[in-house]
């Protein structure tokens, strides 16, 4: 989602967040279906998500990123984008205004998320890790509904963008799940 174009699209490609050296602000999201997951949710003791960066901004150096919540269902379209700008929004893609292009707007600019983060990490030159074992656990015991998560970086300052390698690559976005028996 790109702050300075609320009608363009990222899309296919990478996830990125965090602010452009212009400042714009870019938020990615995640989905993982767990449904039929092949445990029970009191078994599963720890979740992390892991994303690895493809390319980042100058001033993205041990920057914070943060997990939220989103509290609303959203779509993907086939819009591309190259290296993080916004592109023309197609049918269904999801976007500053819209969680789904031209039929449905978030209730808020930016998107619709909890008001409290759900992880904080900061970012090494390999990965970015969350701990995300509360959410998958209300998410697998249906106690609160998945529509997955908005990434967000450091938004307040300029460079701190962060493109991450997407479900399209094979180094894309995993969880981690750690069980007791």
């Amino acid at each position: 989602m790109c702050s300075d174009n609320l009608e363009g699209s990222i899309g296919v490609g990478h996830i990125i967040a965090g602010a452009t050296a212009g400042n714009g602000v870019r938020r990615g999201l995640l989905y993982f279906n767990l449904t039929g997951a092949p445990f029970e949710p009191t078994k599963l003791t720890s979740a992390t998500l892991t994303l690895k960066p493809y390319r980042a901004g100058s001033g993205s150096d041990s920057s914070t990123f943060s997990l939220w919540r989103l509290q609303k269902h959203w779509t993907t379209g086939n819009s591309t984008s190259a290296s993080g700008r916004c592109a023309t929004a197609m049918a269904g893609d999801v976007t500053w205004k819209y969680n789904s292009f031209n039929v449905q707007t978030w209730d808020h600019l930016g998107g619709d998320f909890a008001q409290t983060s759900s992880s904080q990490s900061t970012i090494t030159p390999s990965k970015l890790v969350f701990d995300v074992t509360t959410d998958v656990k209300s998410w697998l015991s249906q106690t609160a509904p998945n529509h997955g998560w908005v990434l967000q970086g450091e938004e307040n300052k300029s460079s701190t963008a962060v493109l991450f390698y997407s479900s399209e690559s094979f180094n894309g976005p995993y969880l981690t799940f750690n069980m007791k028996e």
